[in-house]
């Protein structure tokens, strides 16, 4: 009887034992499963960090090459507007020259001071070269004043010749008339519509 008894009490001992060992089982196992999604969540901010810090990379790297790209274009408007102000510089020397061919071509070739038909076509030739720079300017940059003018010029110039061979053939200055109707017919077209 007594052998029954403490074999009772050592099953039931066991039992708690074993019931004790289970119950920290499930404690560990719950324990395990928090530190595992703990565990999933820093893994998967860390994936998010590492994911951020990769587009942070890749945005500056398209703000860098975008920057290269805005430097490159402002040099190349600034190189743009550097030729285009030699350019005006150029027209604006070219002008001055041709009126002042104009005035050697018409009025001093008309009062006789300027009878040398070689000097004559030299000027001519130079007109010529001003008008086709007019017109390749016009072409490239059609807002540009100095073609324009010289359109203008030369329209001036024609109107001029025209004048002066007039007044000549009425003076019976034959041969100087031809040398101006020559030079008449060497003149660029008439651009203008003035």
């Amino acid at each position: 009887m007594a052998e029954d008894s403490k074999a009772q009490r050592a099953l039931a001992k066991a039992r708690d034992r074993a019931e004790e060992a289970e119950l920290r089982a499930r404690q560990a196992e719950e324990i395990a499963a928090v530190a595992q999604l703990a565990a999933d969540e820093a893994r998967a901010a860390a994936d998010e960090a590492r994911a951020k810090a990769e587009r942070a990379r890749k945005k500056r790297r398209r703000a860098k090459d975008k920057l290269a790209r805005t430097r490159e274009k402002l040099d190349r408007a600034e190189r743009k507007i550097d030729k285009w102000k030699r350019r005006a510089r150029s027209q604006a020397a070219q002008a001055e020259v041709l009126r002042a061919l104009n005035h050697q071509l018409t009025v001093g070739y008309r009062e006789g001071r300027s009878a040398d038909a070689a000097a004559l076509h030299f000027a001519a030739e130079a007109i010529n070269a001003f008008a086709a720079d007019a017109v390749a300017l016009r072409s490239i940059h059609p807002e540009s004043e100095y073609a324009d003018y010289a359109d203008h010029l030369t329209f001036r110039l024609r109107q001029n010749l025209i004048e002066a061979r007039q007044f000549l053939d009425e003076q019976g200055e034959v041969a100087r008339a031809a040398d101006l109707a020559d030079l008449l017919n060497g003149l660029p077209p008439d651009n203008t519509h003035r």
